[in-house]
Parts: structure tokens; sequence; C-alpha cells
């Protein structure tokens, strides 16, 4: 008989627990558990094989989508378990019903690391037959009744089943867009439409939420802010093929969204200032090569700051203009007090060589004493002297990271700083090697000895390679999600 943790009780507790609960009580209860671990072990199993294969599920397999869905509305309990599905792309045919990422796709980009590529799958010959008529049924009711589509959509949409479309089953699982589209027509549409449908009667509570959408915490598609729990949006490749469409409605302060990210968009000023006074609270705000509101970035800013600015706690902008505009730079301490983590600013803007006559503790001055992460990008102006620009700025990191006033400021990246090619091109491995007319060596030294990362020196003591750089920031200045179910390392990712 397996021991009870309750006979490792010390015996004047054991005696105590008697003398209060009745004997036959203690034993009924003892019963009880063990026969409802009898009949719940074996359930127990079946739903830890659930979790193992369907945490994480992706569209990249052609059969995968019809699958899962077949799955969700005949057996729905091993969907319970899942977490994070990624959509690579549309499939708008019958004739698409290929592998994502085949390889031949990877020949001809002459990649290097191919193994890991799904097996390479097509079936040319798929047509209206594949779906039975009990599903194209099923469907139907789903489209009807749980997404409250109206009689003109819901024929629209079994016709693009029948022809072979897997946006509407990916829709149906709520799916999350993460790739490329390689077609004119908008890859969300269907999403968006069965969103919008189910949000007109929640608000007059005559129709619940899915359980799909109402689950919902990150999606990686276009602007989704009616879910009502979404948590993090990344937007990607937003106002290119896509349309921005700036006449949508989305009341302040009516989202649940409180990371929210651009990739590669271009964006109207009127639609950025909805996305930014949406959020009932944000936390988080990364832009990475992205064009927003034109030449408007500092009304971007002032919505930002007057919205969001005591909620504020990550901030990564990248802009096609002039990113962080210099009126918001000099604030930043009192627009954004509780702002932790401050990326992708480039030093010309954060200390410009015309204050040069100032004293360094501008940047103390500047920078919230809250910062716990901070990477500087460098850029001179020309005809600007740049080894003495780097070491006034290194001082100036040096004095930030020693004063008592920023004791949580445990990363500042330099990497952009540093000089990792000497003048015939050879890479230089060590830190003592750089040459010293275009570094301040005591300068680094002082912020190395207060245990500061600087992402100059990797786990070898050697110059930090730019593949090992890139991988440090892959969350903050992509913009991107982590690709889950990419079997490889996360550094040994290329794309």
């Amino acid at each position: 008989m397996t021991s009870s943790p309750l006979l490792l009780l010390p015996e004047e507790l054991v005696a105590t627990i008697s003398e209060l609960v009745p004997t036959e009580s203690l034993l009924d209860f003892a019963l009880t558990c063990k026969e409802l671990r009898r009949v719940s072990d074996s359930r127990l199993r079946q739903h830890q094989g659930f979790a193992r294969e369907y945490t994480v599920q992706h569209d990249r397999l052609p059969l995968h989508v019809p699958k899962l869905l077949a799955l969700a509305l005949e057996t729905p309990e091993p969907l319970w378990h899942l977490r994070a599905f990624e959509s690579w792309g549309l499939r708008p045919g019958w004739a698409k019903y290929r592998s994502w990422f085949h390889r031949e796709w990877a020949e001809e980009r002459e990649l290097e690391d191919a193994d890991w590529l799904d097996e390479d799958l097509s079936y040319p010959d798929m047509s209206e037959a594949f779906f039975s008529p009990e599903q194209y049924e099923a469907f139907r009711t789903t489209l009807c009744n749980t997404l409250n589509l109206d009689d003109e959509r819901v024929e629209f949409w079994m016709e693009k089943i029948r022809e072979g479309w897997d946006e509407p089953l990916k829709g149906m699982l709520y799916d999350s867009w993460q790739g490329d589209d390689f077609h004119d027509d908008h890859p969300l549409k269907f999403l968006c439409e069965a969103i919008d449908a189910v949000h007109k009667l929640n608000v007059s509570s005559k129709l619940a939420w899915p359980p799909g959408f109402q689950s919902l915490r990150m999606v990686s598609i276009a602007p989704l802010f009616r879910l009502p729990n979404i948590k993090v949006l990344n937007l990607n490749l937003l106002g290119y093929t896509d349309d921005a469409n700036g006449e949508f409605d989305l009341p302040p302060r009516s989202s649940s969204v409180e990371e929210l990210a651009f990739s590669c968009c271009s964006i109207t000023l009127q639609a950025m200032v909805k996305f930014l006074m949406a959020p009932v609270r944000l936390r988080k705000f990364l832009s990475a090569a992205s064009s927003i509101g034109g030449d408007n970035d500092a009304e971007i800013f002032r919505v930002l700051q007057k919205r969001q600015g005591e909620y504020l706690e990550e901030l990564s902008v990248s802009m096609r203009t002039n990113s962080y505009p210099p009126q918001s730079i000099g604030k930043f301490s009192e627009l954004f007090p509780r702002l932790k983590v401050l990326e992708q600013v480039k030093t010309c803007a954060l200390m410009p060589p015309t204050v040069a006559s100032e004293s360094d503790s501008r940047l103390a001055q500047i920078l919230p004493s809250s910062l716990e992460r901070l990477q500087l990008l460098f850029t001179s102006a020309i005809g600007v002297d740049a080894p003495a620009e780097k070491g006034r700025i290194l001082r100036a990191v040096a004095d930030v990271v020693e004063n008592d006033g920023f004791r949580n400021l445990k990363e500042v990246c330099l990497y952009h700083l540093s000089r990792q090619w000497r003048d015939e091109g050879k890479r230089v491995e060590d830190l003592e090697a750089i040459n010293e007319d275009d570094w301040d060596a005591e300068a680094v030294n002082r912020i190395l000895a207060q245990g500061v990362e600087t992402h100059l020196i990797d786990r070898n003591g050697k110059l930090m390679s730019s593949s090992e750089h890139f991988g440090m920031h892959r969350d903050g200045n992509s913009g991107l999600v982590e690709t889950e179910s990419d079997p490889r390392p996360p550094g040994e990712r290329d794309w």
C-alpha cells in the first residue's frame, strides 16, 4: 500500500484531527478520494495527451485545418488545450492545397537549413467532394447560429468553402495570422465579418460570444480590438495590400488590448489615433519600420502620452520619419513615469551634439528612474567627430548606471556604438582590441563594473556577433510574436 502524505503528519496533529473529526468521516473521505482517483485517472491521462498534441497548431500542412475543424465540430474536447494557432498563408482554392514553405521554395531561395520544414505535400485533385453533406450542413449551422452572419454572407462563405478556400475554415477555428498573403483579397475578411456580426448582438445581450472568440488572448492580425478578452495585438503589413479603413467605429477605452505592435505598416493618422485611444490600459507599444500618420509623429506621441502615458511600461518606436520627436524625448521622465523598457532611441536625438556644452547629467534628467532596459542606436550628423561623440555618450551612460536613482537599470544595449571591424575588414573579437581612438574603454569598464548587460560581450568573453545580438532583440524590435511551431532553437531561426 502506498504511503499517504497524511501518514507523514506529526502524531500530535493526527491525534488532534481525530478528536475533532469522527473516524468514519475520515474513512469516508479517504475512500472517496481513492475512488475519485480511480475513475479520473484515465481521463486525466487522456487530457495530458491532448495537451501534448494540440497546444500549438499551424496550417503549414494542407489538410491540417480541415481535420482540426472536423474535430472541433464533432469532439471539441481535444481543442480545449489549443493555446496557439499559427496561420502562414491563405489557400484560395482546391488547387492551392500544398504545404507552406515546401522544400522547392527553400531550394529556390538557397536556405541553408531546410531540414526542419514540414513534409512537402500537395493534393491537386481535391474538389468539393472532400467534405461530406453532413459537414457542409455543420458549417452552415456554425455560420448562421454561432457567428450570426446574415443569409447573404452565409451563402457567400459557403460558396467559398465549396471552392476550396481555407479562409472561412480557419475563421471558424479563430485563427491567428502570421504569414504573407499571395493574392489580392483581404485575408481576414471572414474573421472580421464574424466578429462584427457577433459584436452587434452581443452589445444588446442577445448573443453570447462563441467560446473561441471569448478565450482569445493574443492575435497577430489586423485591428480586432472588439474581441472581449484580447491582450496582445500585433499588426503586420497593415495599410499596403489591406484596407486600413479609417472609418471604423472604435470608441475610446473600449478594448482590453494591453500590448500593441506595428511592423511594416502604413497607417493614417486618423486610424492610429483610434488604435491608441481604444485600449483601457496600454502597457506596451512597439513600432518597427512603419509609417504612421505621415509626418505627424509629434501628434502620435501627444495622443500616446495623454491617453496611455501613466500606464505605459515598454516603448520601442522606429518610424520612417523622425522616430521619437525631439520635443518628446526631452520629457520622457514626466511623460512616461512608469517606463521600464525604452528601445530604438537614436543617440543624436537623445543627446544632440548641439548640447555638447551641457553637463552629461542631461541623460539622467531625460530617462525615467523606473527604466530597466535601454537600447541606443548610434547616429551622427555630417561633420561631427564620431569617436568623440561615442565617448561622450558612453560617459553619460556610465554616469547613469552609477547613479543610485537608476538601480533598476540592468540592460543598456551599446552594440551599435561598438566598432567591430578593423580598417581591413576583419572582425574584432576581443573588447581590448577595439581601436582606442574609436572607443572610451574607461567608460565601458565603468558600465560593466555595475553588472549591466551591454550586448557587447557574448558568453565566451568575445564581442557579440550580429546573429546573437539579433536574437536578444527578437521580441522588442520586430513587433512580431515568436513562431512557436518552429522546432529549431530560437537562436538558429533565420526567418
